[in-house]
């Protein structure tokens, strides 16, 4: 069977190859005769265009010679019209020889290949027929043999399968006799353990009631001793904790009587401190309204002196505190110690100070803060500060500040792009100038710091 497989698909593959170079062999003809024939065309042009050329050339010499007159004009007309015709003529007997010599080529070629397809076609099904017939004798052979042997084997598994059953009808008594057997030991052992667990049973309920006993009795004893011994801890107790509440009481009176009057003492030293703050400030305002009258008058040229204003003494209102007082009951907590109030400054508008003669230098005593001695500055000492800090910004520092002053106001984003820098050197140069005081932040809106008008 598999050699006539073998066979058969060898003689298949060499007869699809030979069809492909008999296709090959007709292409291959069939591009010479178109070749050919291109050939030809390709050459009567080249005539025809030789002819045009010299018809054109005697057509030229005769017009310039100007000797030729209508009748030679008409006989060559004529000539030229009968040797085209003869040409043409010719042209197109070569032609239909050529053709008829080529149909005829072709009509050979077709039955010549017609009878080889025909020769072919007979043989492979001569061929198909003999390894039908041989495929059919080797396929009864095989079933034959296919059948015989599963005869066998179905024959072999039956006897396998009966001998199987018989073992286990033997092994299932075998397993009954077993279970049987395992049942009785079961059971004697069953019974050999109820009487080991009663007999076990009965002695630990001995044990247990006995050690029941004993550890109540024992419970009673320590109960006793551990009553006597809380009722005497409670008593030592209530007398440690008597006389630690009376000695609290009275180190808590002498502690606030000691606060009362430090606290005393420090307002009236904070109230002195505000006053002399406050004359300080209204000589810093006098120097400011005389700087703007000055800048005003040397920038605008006005001239006048401004209104004066209405003052009055500055009055800072005093709240008075009371002592705590301390019971001295031992069962309650200690009472708290009322919470201190500082002394509230009165508001800015309510505050009148006093008129002080212009051009003079406040003396700040040494408690009052540096934070209010840095911001009480002349006029020309914080305008030489302002111009002395712009000075020393960095080249992208002064360009930050500069946009920010045209613009009267700028975002983050608006200055990254006016400027030209990254983000990262916006941020820091912004930061700088936030530290130095020359600008200040509003909603995300750096502004420019201006003094107050006053």
């Amino acid at each position: 069977m598999v050699a006539l497989r073998d066979v058969w698909r060898v003689q298949k593959q060499q007869r699809r190859q030979e069809v492909i170079q008999r296709q090959q062999q007709v292409r291959e003809n069939l591009s010479l005769i178109r070749q050919g024939l291109q050939d030809q065309a390709s050459q009567l042009r080249q005539d025809l265009g030789l002819f045009r050329e010299g018809l054109a050339y005697s057509d030229h010499q005769r017009r310039q010679s100007g000797i030729v007159d209508k009748s030679d004009l008409q006989y060559f007309c004529l000539q030229l019209q009968q040797d085209t015709q003869s040409f043409l003529s010719q042209v197109r007997g070569d032609r239909q020889v050529q053709a008829a010599q080529l149909a005829q080529t072709l009509a050979d070629y077709v039955q010549a290949l017609q009878k080889q397809t025909n020769q072919w076609i007979t043989l492979a099904g001569v061929e198909r027929f003999l390894m039908g017939q041989q495929l059919t004798q080797d396929l009864q052979q095989f079933h034959a043999t296919l059948s015989a042997t599963v005869n066998q084997l179905r024959q072999g598994y039956q006897a396998e399968l009966q001998d199987l059953q018989a073992n286990v009808k033997m092994l299932q008594q075998e397993a009954q006799a077993n279970l049987l057997e395992t049942r009785q030991r079961r059971l004697i052992l069953q019974a050999e353990l109820i009487e080991q667990l009663s007999a076990f049973k009965f002695n630990l309920q001995s044990e247990v009631q006995q050690a029941l006993s004993e550890s109540l009795s024992l419970r009673q004893t320590q109960a006793e001793e551990l009553q006597a011994s809380l009722a005497q801890n409670r008593r030592d107790r209530s007398a440690n904790v008597q006389q630690t509440l009376a000695n609290l009481s009275s180190s808590r009176q002498a502690k606030a009587e000691e606060l009362q009057a430090s606290l005393a003492q420090g307002r009236a030293d904070r109230l002195a401190q505000v006053g002399e703050l406050f004359e300080h400030l209204a000589s810093f305002r006098s120097q400011l309204q005389e700087y703007r009258i000055t800048l005003k008058k040397s920038v605008v040229g006005v001239s006048g002196t401004p209104p004066s204003r209405p003052v009055a003494k500055t009055t800072i209102p005093v709240r008075t505190f009371k002592a705590p007082s301390f019971s001295k009951a031992p069962s309650k907590a200690p009472s708290k110690a009322p919470k201190t109030i500082p002394p509230k400054v009165a508001r800015a508008s309510a505050i009148r100070v006093p008129a002080i003669a212009p051009k003079v230098t406040p003396t700040v005593p040494a408690s009052v803060p540096t934070a209010v001695m840095t911001a009480v500055k002349p006029p020309e000492v914080a305008v030489q500060t302002l111009e002395n800090s712009i000075q020393e910004l960095a080249d992208f520092e002064q360009e930050v500040y500069n946009h920010i002053a045209l613009t009267k106001g700028a975002r983050l984003v608006e200055i990254e792009t006016a400027v030209g820098m990254s983000r990262f050197q916006v941020v820091d140069a912004l930061r700088s100038l936030i530290k130095r005081g020359l600008i200040l932040q509003r909603d995300r809106v750096y502004l420019i710091e201006e003094a107050p008008n006053l």
